[in-house]
C-alpha cells in the first residue's frame, strides 16, 4: 500500500493508503466511440465530454478520478496509474469540473 496525497474540501489535505496494484486492476473506462475532449472554460484544462467518468487533460496527461482515487494516464484510454500527486490546476477549478 501506498499512500496518495490529495486536497480535500476547505483546502485541507486528504491522505489515504491505496493498494495501488488492485485500484489499478478496478479501473474501467469506456467512451461513447473515440475519446473527445472539451475545453474548460478559462483554463488550459480539458475533459472527455462522452464518457461517465471524470478524465481530465493537463497538457499530454490525462487524470482520472475513481472511487475517489486518482489514476493519471499518456493515452486517454489508459493504461491508468494511480497518481502520487494531482496538478493544482485539477484543485483550482475544481468548481467548474464539478459541473461538468
Amino acid at each position: 500500500m501506498r499512500q496518495i496525497e490529495g486536497k480535500g474540501t476547505n483546502a485541507e489535505t486528504r491522505k489515504s493508503c491505496v493498494d495501488r496494484a488492485q485500484a489499478e486492476a478496478e479501473v474501467k473506462v469506456s467512451y461513447d466511440g473515440d475519446p473527445q475532449f472539451k475545453p474548460i472554460e478559462s483554463t488550459d484544462l480539458s475533459y472527455a465530454s462522452n464518457t461517465q467518468d471524470k478524465i481530465i487533460k493537463v497538457g499530454d496527461l490525462y487524470y482520472l478520478c475513481f472511487q475517489g482515487v486518482w489514476f493519471m494516464s499518456t493515452s486517454p484510454e489508459g493504461p491508468w496509474k494511480t497518481a502520487d500527486s494531482v496538478p493544482k490546476e485539477i484543485y483550482t477549478y475544481s468548481a467548474k469540473l464539478s459541473r461538468l
